[in-house]
């Protein structure tokens, strides 16, 4: 399956129930894989997978990436790898907390990243941008 169909398919269990709490959370986590690091620079999966690596926790990431079995990842885990600071701004915006917020990335962000990186290759920046684009009209991001 196509990486766009893939993600597609993901976003739209989550889009299913209008009342789903993951909807701003998915709105937020399509924005933080949005991001670029300027020109030249990596995507915003790029920049994630880095920081996760750069915070110790290169080995569960790179299950995700992988075609076998996603480790899970601890909500203090989430913590470490994306800093206390994006998670307080995280929980703001979809007004929720921080716990709350790690729980739930803890459950989204194996997912999201194994659907994204197909066949265990991450994607390139004309591949994502192109889902990133559907997905940020689909949650308004």
């Amino acid at each position: 399956m196509a990486l766009f169909e893939q993600f597609t398919q993901l976003a739209a269990t989550f889009l299913g129930d209008k009342q789903n709490q993951d909807s701003p959370l998915m709105k937020m986590v399509v924005q933080m894989f949005s991001q670029s690091s300027g020109p030249g620079g990596g995507n915003g999966l790029n920049n994630l997978l880095q920081n996760f690596q750069k915070n110790g926790l290169g080995d569960i990431v790179s299950t995700w990436i992988g075609t076998g079995k996603n480790q899970a990842i601890s909500p203090q885990q989430i913590q470490q790898g994306l800093g206390q600071e994006t998670l307080q701004r995280m929980a703001a915006q979809t007004g929720s907390t921080v716990e709350n917020t790690s729980n739930r990335l803890a459950d989204l962000l194996p997912q999201i990243v194994d659907k994204l990186t197909p066949g265990g290759e991450i994607p390139d920046n004309d591949s994502l941008s192109d889902v990133l684009n559907v997905l940020r009209n689909k949650f308004g991001a």
